[in-house]
């Protein structure tokens, strides 16, 4: 798991390596407690570009202790690439070529977590277009507990974000402004856009 750190004494892939191989069909089960809360990326190490595309990545959001998850107000942008063309130009947004719109609150400071899981776009950019586009607070690279975004750095900025392959970034959006939307571009040699929309 991509930015997890320093873990316990058996760690999943400590477990993992020691196990039986896994029959077709199977199962396995590694518990392990986080060192502490973040945003993770899980992804397999085996044949990784093939096991990628078959979807075997995803996000793993772990939360402080006693703290709960909102979906209405905590936003996973997950980008990965799409088996129908591993070496084209197209990109998985939360596994959909179309996406939805995101719906966000007018209003409400929010979090959004942005994942890249590519093959092949190793210097992917993700930044949010159009008039008016809202600002963000970078709070944390790959599950840091804040030691990679040092104070100075967090401060609210133009939404334009470097995104190399099998890492995270958290955000922070002070303030959407009701009734409007937004695309949110993850360009590389992809090209691909999310929109956002705004309520109360």
């Amino acid at each position: 798991m991509s930015g997890m750190g320093a873990m316990p004494a058996q760690p999943p892939t400590a477990a993992a390596s020691s196990a039986p191989p896994i029959a077709s069909g199977g199962s396995f089960v590694a518990q392990f407690t986080p060192s502490y809360a973040g945003t993770f990326i899980y992804h397999t190490h085996m044949d990784d570009s093939w096991q990628l595309i078959g979807g075997l990545s995803g996000p793993l959001i772990v939360l402080p202790r006693g703290a709960s998850y909102d979906v209405a107000t905590d936003h996973v942008v997950m980008l990965t690439t799409p088996a129908e063309s591993p070496f084209g130009d197209r990109v998985r947004i939360n596994g959909q070529l179309d996406p939805a719109p995101i719906v966000v609150h007018a209003g409400v400071p929010q979090p959004l977590r942005f994942m890249n899981a590519t093959i092949l776009n190793a210097d992917l950019v993700v930044s949010f277009d159009g008039d008016a586009a809202p600002q963000w607070t970078p709070v944390a690279k790959d599950g840091s507990r804040g030691s990679s975004i040092p104070g100075v750095r967090r401060r609210s900025r133009s939404a334009v974000r470097k995104l190399c392959d099998a890492s995270s970034y958290d955000f922070v959006v002070a303030e959407f402004a009701a009734g409007r939307a937004w695309d949110s571009s993850a360009s590389s040699r992809c090209s691909r856009r999310a929109y956002f929309a705004s309520r109360r």
